[in-house]
């Protein structure tokens, strides 16, 4: 029986993203999944994605504008994170939709219905329970991009 740390300190802020997980089949269902901060200042959200049977959809565009994504893979869910470094893994793939990368790990969200789809990975353990991690950061919060529209609506001109 897997235990999970106790992880949300009474201080920590995270946010909540609706996953679509979907299998070869064609059947979904959706889940929320809370992903907390980290000490580095992005968010983490550990993903359960089965024996590697499912593809996970995430809708980004909701939080932001700009998203970083510092780490997408997948690990072994018994133990994790207490037995396995968090920095290896398998790498993940990202299949992009209304979503652009201007640089390495920096994406902009060209609309609130901005995703990615990140397949399985193809090297299934039989009997083992994986997650997907994500490791992003909102760049830029829909909102906050609105409030400075609102304070500045036109260009600045200097005299």
């Amino acid at each position: 029986m897997m235990q999970w740390p106790e992880l949300a300190p009474a201080c920590a802020v995270g946010i909540t993203l609706t996953v679509m997980l979907m299998d070869a089949s064609g059947d979904h269902s959706l889940i929320d999944v809370d992903a907390l901060p980290t000490a580095d200042g992005d968010y983490q959200a550990l993903i359960p994605i089965g024996e590697a049977h499912y593809a996970a959809g995430i809708q980004l565009g909701r939080m932001g504008d700009w998203v970083r994504i510092r780490q997408a893979s997948f690990h072994d869910a018994e133990g994790f994170p207490q037995f396995e470094d968090e920095r290896e893994g398998l790498p993940a793939s990202l299949i992009l939709e209304a979503m652009e990368e201007i640089a390495p790990g920096l994406y902009r969200c060209t609309g609130d219905d901005a995703f990615i789809v990140v397949p399985p990975p193809d090297i299934a353990r039989p009997g083992k329970a994986m997650l997907l991690r994500l490791l992003f950061r909102p760049v830029s919060r829909r909102h906050e991009v609105a409030s400075v529209h609102k304070a500045a609506p036109g260009p600045l001109h200097r005299p």
